[in-house]
């Protein structure tokens, strides 16, 4: 694996498709590039509307959005996200309005001009529905754009399925794909554990279902904490 961190210190748009996707695949890296002088920009589908498996209290869908709006926010402060974009397109409904979606990213790709776009690669990280299509508007755009296209991953072979099974084992809501085309990562940043795991609980709502030390047996979640990976495209 190539070691070298071409993603730091670099103008980055990262594309999600919820509220929480950004803490829990890149959260690290964006305040790692934030700390090598780079800028980080974020843009979000959905509202997470469908967001309820772990909540405590009755919301109406309203209430809801706004909570995880109010979350991602704090959450982008927590990791030096330089701007933050938020679409409010349905969630659980990303492949359905893909070409809408394209439509509404691009003036923000123009706007913030990023030498490079991350954003989910075809197992959808966690082989969410809505990530797989989402990833799919992201690279478009990053090809439209003529920059590198650098896709959320898992680590490599070596721990690969074990992040699979637990993460198949967290699914509490949405539509999930199984038969997903996996990438070899070729670039592995470490991060600051402490900063990703306080963006994960500014998703105080989600934080049920993120909590790496319920994900994932101890081991797993140290990894999953110090270090993050991506495939290059």
């Amino acid at each position: 694996m190539d070691r070298r961190h071409p993603i730091l210190g670099r103008n980055l748009l990262v594309i999600t498709a919820h509220p929480d996707d950004e803490a829990f695949t890149s959260g690290g890296t964006i305040h790692a590039n934030a700390e090598a002088g780079g800028t980080t920009a974020l843009a979000c589908a959905s509202l997470g509307g469908r967001g309820r498996a772990h909540l405590d209290r009755e919301l109406t869908d309203e209430e809801l959005k706004q909570l995880r709006f109010d979350e991602l926010h704090r959450a982008s402060g927590c990791l030096d996200v330089h701007e933050v974009h938020v679409l409010d397109f349905p969630d659980g409904e990303i492949a359905s309005h893909a070409a809408d979606i394209a439509a509404a990213l691009r003036p923000i790709v123009a706007k913030v001009q990023p030498e490079a776009i991350l954003g989910f690669g075809p197992d959808g990280y966690t082989g969410h529905a809505d990530h797989i299509a989402m990833g799919e508007v992201a690279r478009d755009l990053a090809r439209e754009a003529g920059v590198p296209y650098w896709a959320f991953s898992l680590p490599g072979e070596g721990h690969r399925q074990a992040f699979q099974d637990c993460l198949q084992k967290k699914r509490a809501a949405g539509t999930y794909e199984d038969a997903v085309a996996t990438c070899e990562p070729d670039i592995c940043v470490p991060v600051s554990p402490e900063r990703k795991l306080e963006a994960l609980r500014h998703h105080a709502s989600q934080f049920g279902g993120l909590d790496p030390y319920r994900v994932f047996p101890g081991e797993l979640a140290e990894h999953f904490l110090s270090r993050e990976y991506f495939t290059s495209s």
